[in-house]
Formats: C-alpha cells, sequence, structure tokens
C-alpha cells in the first residue's frame, strides 16, 4: 500500500488550530497531509508516523465516506482523545508492524 504524502497543508493548518499544535499531521484516504513540519522531520519520528498510518489502514478497512463518517460521530460523541480511532492510533505508534507493505511516497 502506498501513502503519500503532502506538507504545508491548509486543511492540516486548520486542524493545527482547532487543536492548538504548532504540528500537524491529519490524513484523508491515502495522504497525509502536514502542516508546520516536514515531511522528512515527520518521517524521522516513527511513532507518528505509524499513528497516521493507522489512520489510513482505517479508511481502507472502512471506505473513505464511511471512515470519516464513523470518525466525526465518534469525535461528536466522546470528543478527540477518547475516540476510538484515535485511540487504535496511539496504540499503533507503538507497534513497527502497521508499516509492513506501507510504501511511503
Amino acid at each position: 500500500m502506498t501513502v503519500k504524502i503532502k506538507e504545508n497543508s491548509l486543511v492540516a493548518k486548520i486542524a493545527a488550530g482547532r487543536l492548538k499544535s504548532a504540528d500537524m499531521a491529519i490524513v484523508f484516504g491515502d495522504t497525509i497531509y502536514l502542516h508546520g513540519v516536514s515531511k522528512s522531520a515527520f518521517l524521522a519520528q516513527p511513532a507518528w508516523v505509524r499513528h497516521e498510518v493507522c489512520h489510513v489502514l482505517q479508511y481502507k478497512q472502512f471506505g473513505f465516506l464511511n471512515f470519516l463518517c464513523r470518525y466525526l460521530v465518534e469525535w461528536v460523541k466522546v470528543g478527540y482523545h477518547a475516540n476510538k480511532y484515535e485511540a487504535a492510533a496511539r496504540d499503533a505508534e507503538r507497534d513497527p508492524g502497521v508499516m509492513n507493505g506501507v510504501i511511503i511516497a
């Protein structure tokens, strides 16, 4: 599976503002959008990469719109931190196996 990375993303900048973070990665489909961090600096942080790749896998599992709806409903119900999709991504940070078969473009 190929995962794309886009730097200097407006959508990631908006998310960074919403979450009050200087740097941000946000996933839509098979693409990780970055703000406040370069691709090379992002890739130098394996836990963060695994976290975002987990979200790519979630999109792949459920389909683009289905996952996006599930994620947003979960966020509205329990908030960002308690969101089960975020919890799964935090677990993936410690699992190098998440990267099996993943190619970063």
